[in-house]
């Protein structure tokens, strides 16, 4: 009898941030920004760069998907952002960036 094959779906990293209430604003959730995947990135920089991408997200109103990969071309990183009626933008920066300088360009990305 063949064995059946498994079907190994891929789970989010766990950098996605719950919704959240502020106080005196009980009806309107926050939505996430979520990090789908982070390939060729050193891992002693890789949670510092995947968790300014997340911190762009906490005052979202809507979903947002993000996936970061290393832009060998160009020494740098690139986070491809999508989002609700196909938004679908391209972020790139240099691999040592201050890790609020990348909060920064990801929000200004999504709000334009």
């Amino acid at each position: 009898m063949p064995s059946k094959a498994r079907c190994r779906w891929r789970r989010p990293l766990q950098w996605t941030l719950p919704g959240r209430q502020h106080a005196g604003d009980s009806h309107s959730l926050q939505m996430p920004l979520t990090v789908f995947d982070s390939k060729g990135i050193p891992a002693s920089r890789r949670a510092r760069i995947e968790g300014a991408v997340v911190a762009a997200g906490r005052s979202l109103s809507q979903p947002y998907e993000a996936w970061i990969a290393a832009d060998p071309l160009r020494g740098g990183v690139r986070v491809m952002i999508t989002g609700p009626d196909g938004f679908d933008r391209t972020v790139t920066f240099d691999l040592a960036e201050d890790p609020a300088v990348i909060t920064q360009r990801i929000r200004e990305t999504i709000e334009d």
